[in-house]
């Protein structure tokens, strides 16, 4: 007798209620491999009606856990997809500082080559007044 607030449902019944539909497959279906130099060989199955281990039944709570395992990994891709985004946004946002500092840095070192000129021409210019001067 199951507990109050329980269902006990057979395996049928909780397929049925997931939306799963289990059926065997035992036809031979012709599979291939890709080699290392990308060409499709086929591989020969040897015996159709053994069915490999892989296409045993899958349980409906096989099938809810997958399903939730799929739905993890496809909230970890978004949460990558955003993550580079923010990313992507922050590169380009890095590379307009980098674009406005390599600017002020080529206006500093032209203002600094005028101040050094400047510079020059004011010490010649003291230079012929002590000239002047000495030679009063």
């Amino acid at each position: 007798m199951p507990e109050l607030g329980t269902v006990d449902l057979s395996e049928e019944q909780t397929e049925e209620m997931a939306g799963v539909k289990v059926e065997t497959c035992t036809e031979a279906i012709p599979q291939t491999a890709v080699t290392s130099n990308d060409r499709q060989i086929e591989i020969p199955t040897e015996h159709a009606d053994v069915v490999p281990p892989e296409a045993e039944e899958v349980s409906a709570m096989e099938v809810v856990a997958i399903n939730a395992l799929a739905n993890v990994e496809t909230g970890q891709n978004n949460q990558e997809a955003l993550i580079y985004k923010e990313l992507t946004v922050e590169t380009q946002t890095i590379e307009e500082h980098l674009k406005i500092l390599r600017q002020l840095e080529l206006e500093a070192i032209q203002k600094i080559q005028e101040l050094q000129q400047e510079k020059e021409r004011l010490n010649k210019e003291v230079n012929e007044l002590t000239g002047l001067y000495q030679s009063l």
